[in-house]
């Protein structure tokens, strides 16, 4: 089992991998923890009813 790391040992760890990595990493944790847009699907589907409000009458 893995010792958890503590702020300070990511943040480390961070600055020491290539640029190109760090984007990904940034990335992957926007993903994952603070994006909070809903679904395509729902996208889409709320698009379709604003577009065409009589297929949902």
């Amino acid at each position: 089992m893995a010792t958890p790391m503590t702020a300070e040992q990511i943040l480390k760890a961070i600055e020491d991998i290539e640029n190109r990595e760090r984007i990904k990493l940034l990335s992957a944790l926007y993903s994952k923890h603070f994006d909070n847009s809903p679904p395509k699907e729902v996208l889409e589907e709320e698009r379709h009813k604003a577009l065409y409000p009589e297929d949902f009458a």
